[in-house]
């Protein structure tokens, strides 16, 4: 359990566990799956029902844990295409939503990413981190991307 009272599943060495091998107690269930109507615990679930709530949509925005791994993984693009910012935004849509970006799409980040690094770095200057803040701003900007593209209906819903 967090200090905000959310229960989250702990990351071990290996990385992550897939939902369905987290151990489920009943008394701390796991926020995520219950947000978002995780199965009855008896021993058959055999129809589940349908529900968009707005505490799922503000779980997906404002979770610590999902903003986590928005960063996380534009860590591993900055890594993986260093300075060459429409790879790096076409790598981000490959690997949340298994496609590349559109053109459009493409010139959409390009054009917002300044602007959330200049917001970033203004952000950042109020903090004393010894850490070069513009690298920082920019990782922070592509993971706030990331975050989007994390919050998407294309990436939520299947077709």
């Amino acid at each position: 359990m967090k200090n905000d009272g959310e229960v989250v599943p702990e990351q071990t060495d290996k990385g992550w566990r897939r939902s369905v091998y987290v151990l489920q107690r009943r008394r701390t269930p796991v926020t995520m799956l219950e947000t978002f109507d995780l199965p009855p615990m008896s021993p058959n679930c055999i129809e589940r029902p349908e529900s968009t709530v707005p505490t799922q949509a503000l779980q997906l925005m404002n979770n610590a844990t999902l903003m986590e791994h928005a960063r996380y993984l534009a860590g591993r693009v900055l890594d993986a295409v260093p300075r060459d910012t429409p790879r790096q935004i076409d790598e981000l849509y490959r690997h949340v939503l298994t496609r590349p970006a559109t053109a459009e799409e493409t010139e959409r980040v390009r054009a917002a990413l300044p602007q959330l690094s200049k917001q970033w770095l203004g952000h950042l200057d109020h903090k004393r981190d010894a850490a070069p803040r513009s690298g920082k701003a920019e990782w922070m900007a592509l993971a706030d991307a990331a975050h989007t593209l994390l919050n998407s209906a294309e990436f939520l819903y299947v077709d």
